[in-house]
């Protein structure tokens, strides 16, 4: 696997791990964050995001063989 598949992979895999973090705390970013006033909603739309952007780089890649 190269190396530039190996970002793609590591930099989609942290976004879905961020999005289940935030949906699971409900919290973006840290304390004190003044735009996150729907935190429950903005921990899901990460969520989603994270996953889209994983599976857009899973298609975009072929590299579905450690699934």
């Amino acid at each position: 696997m190269s190396a530039f598949r190996l970002a793609l992979i590591s930099g989609a895999l942290a976004a879905l791990v961020a999005g289940v973090a935030s949906a699971v705390t409900g919290q973006v970013g840290g304390p004190g964050n003044a735009w996150a006033r729907e935190p429950a909603t903005i921990g899901w739309i990460s969520l989603g995001s994270g996953a889209v952007m994983f599976a857009l780089v899973m298609l975009i890649t072929r590299d579905w063989w450690w699934l």
